[in-house]
């Protein structure tokens, strides 16, 4: 409360004429102390009278009243000086719509703003004492001038393939790497300043050949399989842990794992090299091909032939001999060296146990383990093929890059999807299309990414590893992991729903709480209040009431359920953090703050999301804003990309792209960065 304070203000006034006072001054003739009737030994009329003496604090230059220093008439008066704002030349001039004041000096013009160009973006507004700021589109984003809000992308034409573990990277005709699905240790993030001739894709790293027949690599590094040598090559392979090279004399130089002796690559000349789990194979200067490495199931022990083109799977290997046909030996636990008899292949993959060729048509043929369907190739002419782990991926004639089998780190290359929704769990995602059906990608092994089919859908939320959306009716529908009941609503008709890490809630219509799942903190046992907003977290749960106030409840260890007392119109909990925004779009965070999670930038929101232990939120202009933990660069949200809403999961963000309405994801899962 604010105390009402008094003050008093006293001002006294002297003025010369006051009291006769202008009569008795030291210098008039009739009082000088030379007054001969008045001589300096008469008590009464001495100079030291102090009424007469030249000291007297009335008659004396020192008058405040007459003094050069009186405030009213000094030269310093504020009101007269040459320093009063309103009489200086110094107050800038303001400058019309459209131009601002570049120098703050008001004798020079205003200078009319920037104008953006094509392939930028308008990344600061202008007013009329800043310019507008412009910035590049990110690579294979365009735009076109004058001041685009945001970037677009243009889908390159790939025309190298390379498909890893869990990730897929391909070459447009540009040389430009571009990489999709498992980001774990950054093995789908490129450098963007290379441009590469070659590409090859281990577990969980990448490698390419740059023009000059330099390697880089990036991703997964624990073995050194990332650290390549300063050499020269004309051509690299990735192995699982391992990676090789030929240099410019054919000698082949391999780094990483050796656990087999997989990196001891043997002293010849070799024109072609291939790396596989935990051997290596290569073909000499005749076609004969020799390997080195692990030898079980015969894997290093290849036929007598002569071959064109050689490919090493995770423990067999294939080639093609000289009229085409196809030779496959090491393990065949799942038929994956049984190649389709009387067939003639152009090229040829070896994925983890299966194995993929195409024919003179450029129709792809697979074989061997086909659990996830990778080896189900579709109805397309190919130029191209990699196999990976699990999945397979080719090239069409035009360019386009076509993908099948598992999907658990979004290494399939995502439909064109127009998305209104999106939800982002542990190690998955989901996302409603215009037509109200359900798209998940990801972690599919509890069942999180295997929506219902025929269901319309209206709201979707993503826990640790369930989903849950609501139909048309309101009915909510729950898929994946149930060990504490989180997939089991009730039969209530609902209007809005949150999944948090084992427990889920909703409000139905009569904006009552509903929650379900495990509680052992009390995070599934709401209040008696009625809401307007919910959001489920770690263990905690929080909703808005009618009048904006945060209500939580459930595990507070760490303030996470101690909202402040101001008024919000968003609310969302994290692992053990919780954030809202207030009527002006700020946002306001408590609980844990290891990471920074709970301390966001001064920006106006519109949206905000909560991931494990990082925070994101769009702004008016939907520009993505993150915070917190960046262990998989989850909080590295793309330039110059506009979204209409946005999903924190536990490591990694999606957003819905404005314009187009695709999903893109960063993180510890990459998706559509080049598309």
């Amino acid at each position: 409360m604010r105390n009402a304070m008094h003050w008093w203000v006293v001002v006294l006034l002297i003025f010369g004429g006051l009291g006769g006072c202008g009569d008795s001054t030291g210098d008039d003739p009739a009082d000088t102390g030379n007054d001969p009737a008045d001589t300096g030994n008469d008590p009464a009329d001495t100079g030291d009278d102090p009424a007469d003496t030249g000291n007297d604090p009335a008659d004396t230059g020192n008058d405040p009243a007459d003094t050069g220093d009186d405030p009213a008439d000094t030269g310093d008066d504020p009101a007269d000086t040459g320093t009063e704002p309103a009489d200086t030349g110094t107050e800038p001039a303001p400058c019309e719509d459209g131009t601002f004041d570049h120098d703050g000096d008001p004798a020079t013009p205003c200078v009319p703003w920037t104008v953006c160009g094509d392939d930028q973006f308008v990344d600061g507004e202008p007013d009329n004492m800043r310019d507008r700021i412009c910035a590049p589109c990110p690579n294979n984003f365009t735009s076109q001038g004058p001041n685009a809000a945001f970037c677009t992308t243009h889908l390159p034409r790939f025309t190298i393939i390379a498909a890893g573990g869990y990730h897929t990277c391909g070459l447009d005709e540009g040389g430009v790497a571009h990489c999709w699905g498992s980001n774990t240790y950054g093995q789908s993030a490129p450098p963007n300043d290379k441009r590469f001739a070659a590409i090859a894709a281990g577990d969980a790293h990448t490698c390419g050949l740059d023009e000059g027949g330099k390697a880089h690599c990036w991703g997964s590094n624990g073995n050194g399989q990332a650290a390549s040598p300063d050499m020269v090559f004309t051509a690299i392979t990735a192995g699982t842990q391992h990676t090789c090279g030929i240099d410019e004399g054919g000698k082949t130089h391999c780094w990483g794992a050796n656990y087999d002796g997989q990196a001891e690559p043997l002293d010849m000349v070799f024109t072609a090299i291939t790396a596989g789990g935990y051997h290596s194979c290569g073909l000499d200067e005749v076609g004969k091909a020799h390997c080195w490495g692990n030898d079980d199931s015969g894997r290093i022990a290849p036929p007598d032939v002569v071959f064109t083109t050689i490919a090493a799977g995770n423990y067999h290997t294939c080639g093609l001999d000289e009229g085409g046909k196809a030779h496959c030996w090491g393990n065949n636990i799942y038929d994956q060296i049984d190649p389709l008899p009387d067939m003639v292949f152009t090229t040829i993959a070896a994925g983890g146990k299966h194995t993929c060729g195409l024919d003179e048509s450029g129709v792809a043929h697979c074989w061997g383990d086909n659990d996830y369907g990778q080896a189900a190739p579709p109805d397309v002419v190919f130029t191209a093929v990699a196999a990976g782990s699990l999945h397979t991926c080719g090239i069409d004639e035009d360019g386009v890059t076509h993908c099948w089998g598992d999907n658990y780190s979004g290494q399939i290359v995502p439909p064109d999807v127009v998305f209104t929704a999106i939800a982002t769990g542990d190690d998955h995602a989901c996302g409603i299309d215009a037509g109200g059906r359900t798209h998940c990608w990801g972690d599919k092994n509890h069942g999180q990414s295997t929506p219902p089919d025929d269901v319309v859908f209206s709201a979707i939320t993503a826990g640790n590893v369930h989903t849950c959306a609501l139909d048309e009716s309101g009915k909510a529908h729950c898929w994946g992991d149930n060990l504490f009941g989180q997939t089991e609503p009730p039969d209530v008709v609902f209007t809005a729903i949150a999944a948090g890490t084992s427990h889920t809630c909703g409000l139905d219509e009569d904006a009552k709480a509903h929650c379900w799942g495990r509680s052992n903190n009390g995070q599934a046992e709401p209040p008696d209040v009625v809401f307007t907003d919910i959001t489920a977290g770690g263990d905690h749960t929080c909703g808005l009431d009618e009048d904006g106030a945060a209500h939580c409840w459930g595990w507070n260890d760490n303030g996470q359920a101690e909202p402040p007392d101001v008024v919000f119109t968003a609310i969302i909990a994290g692992n053990a953090h919780t954030c809202a925004l207030d009527e002006g779009g700020k946002a306001h965070c408590w609980g844990w703050n290891d990471n920074g999670q709970a301390e966001p930038p001064d920006v106006v929101f519109a949206a905000i999301t909560a991931g494990n232990n990082y925070t994101c939120g769009l702004d008016a202009g939907g520009k993505a804003h993150c915070w917190g933990d960046n262990s998989f660069e989850q909080t590295e949200s793309p330039s110059g990309v506009v979204f209409t809403a946005i999903a924190a999961g536990n490591y990694h963000t999606c957003g819905i792209r404005a314009g187009d309405g695709i999903a893109m994801c960063w993180g510890r899962q990459a998706r559509n960065f080049w598309r």
